[in-house]
């Protein structure tokens, strides 16, 4: 991937991107903010914005083709029982971890998803939740693969 940056051209590798973050907000329908933030390397990243033409085709191939390249690794990863990191959410085979709060799996009564966040219900415990914004979320496209083959219930939509 390529881009023109004060004055000249710069770029990464898919297979370098360590971390895609996507986020999209808007109020009152209006746009405040849409970027696409990858991160490889020490301390290396590029923000990509809606100022480009084309955004959210540009947003969606990006977040695919790291997401591709990944997932496999991520995958392997949760099989060999670590933790894998996604940002506000980690992932392993105990449950999930969202914002420092362990949710076992066997704790875990619905997950939504809607309004660019995901909400983990608890069995039994009202009110006692975990959110956290796709925005946090690195590799969204990676951790809802990783979901969808984890004992996790499966994704339905924000209520």
């Amino acid at each position: 991937m390529a881009w023109f940056d004060k004055g000249r051209w710069r770029g990464v590798r898919f297979d370098e991107v360590e971390r895609c973050y996507r986020a999209e907000v808007s109020v009152n329908g209006m746009p405040q903010k849409k970027e696409v933030r990858l991160e490889w390397g020490k301390n290396r990243q590029v923000v990509l914005t809606h100022a480009l033409s084309g955004w959210k085709k540009l947003a969606d191939e990006v977040q695919m083709q790291t997401a591709v390249r990944l997932v496999p690794v991520l995958r392997a990863r949760y099989q060999a029982g670590e933790q894998v990191d996604f940002g506000a959410v980690e992932l392993d085979q105990d449950g999930l971890t969202i914002q420092g709060e362990p949710f076992p799996w066997d704790e875990i009564r619905d997950i939504q998803v809607g309004n660019g966040a995901m909400v983990v219900y608890r069995v039994g415990k009202k009110g006692k939740v975990g959110v956290a914004s796709f925005s946090e979320i690195a590799n969204s496209f990676a951790f809802l693969k990783l979901l969808e083959e984890s004992p996790a219930p499966e994704l339905r939509p924000l209520r």
